[in-house]
């Protein structure tokens, strides 16, 4: 009896041990490109991440050789994207949703000539389309979950009504 306890306890312990990173670490990923008004990438560019609709910095990143960017590991929200570089206007795009588990990647960000203190702004288009991988999800909110007729409350009724699962 030892030994199946013993041999219980440490499959119980495996599993919490492989689940608990996975639920602790639900972020998702965005990324992009930075281009000058002839296609050409900037780099160098600083690119900063504020909470939708505040002056709270969340993170920033500078462009690499390639004029691109990328976070890592944000939190599933909204957010301003403001990208600045010398000789440039700052530009910014608003209302950028970051799904969890999910890489959000944005249109090339072009920076106008121009002087720091001139701004452009524009406002994020949902994304319609996944063209970086074959995978295809969706993200469901609390609030429309509860609205959705379901019979039986089973979460994995929900597949049924996602397109293409």
């Amino acid at each position: 009896m030892s030994i199946l306890s013993a041999r219980t306890r440490l499959v119980v312990m495996f599993l919490a041990l492989a689940v608990f990173p996975v639920l602790s670490q639900v972020t998702g990923r965005l990324s992009g490109n930075v281009i000058d008004p002839d296609g050409k990438q900037v780099v160098g560019a600083r690119v900063v991440l504020y909470l939708a609709d505040s002056t709270v910095e969340d993170s920033f990143t500078v462009t690499d050789g390639a004029g691109n960017f990328l976070f890592p590991s944000l939190r599933p929200t909204y957010y301003d994207l403001v990208v600045e570089a010398t000789n440039f206007k700052k530009t910014t795009q608003k209302g950028v949703k970051v799904d969890p588990l999910t890489e959000t990647p944005l249109a090339a960000m072009k920076l106008e000539l121009g002087e720091a203190r001139e701004s452009v702004d524009t406002q994020a288009a949902p994304q319609v389309l996944q063209t970086t991988t074959g995978q295809v999800s969706a993200v469901l909110s609390q609030e429309q979950v509860s609205r959705l007729p379901l019979a039986q409350r089973d979460p994995l009724a929900l597949l049924d009504i996602l397109p293409g699962v």
